[in-house]
């Protein structure tokens, strides 16, 4: 979600919303994620009370591992919904 936001920063409730999870849940999935150095916090230039998160350069090697190891999967995925939509378009009049 970070990664593909506008600016690559996102707040705790910006997070919340796109995963339909509640901000205490993602509160503290960002604390760990940044325990381990996958994230990182910065102060928001608008607004100093809102906290924006954005990805450490380890969450951004970590991610980019694995999506090159998942290429395999999302070229299937897109076979299929590629043969979904060619059903779909079939069934209109």
């Amino acid at each position: 979600m970070i990664k593909g936001s506008e600016s690559g920063r996102l707040s705790i409730t910006e997070l919340a919303e796109r995963l339909s999870l509640a901000p205490h849940s993602v509160t503290e999935l960002v604390d760990r994620a940044e325990e381990i150095g996958l994230v990182q916090r910065a102060d928001d230039r608008a607004d100093r009370r809102v906290a924006r998160v954005k990805l450490a350069p380890e969450g951004t090697k970590r991610l980019d591992r694995a999506l090159i190891a998942l290429r395999p999967e999302r070229h299937a995925l897109f076979e299929l919904l590629g043969d979904v939509y060619e059903q779909a378009q079939r069934l209109q009049p």
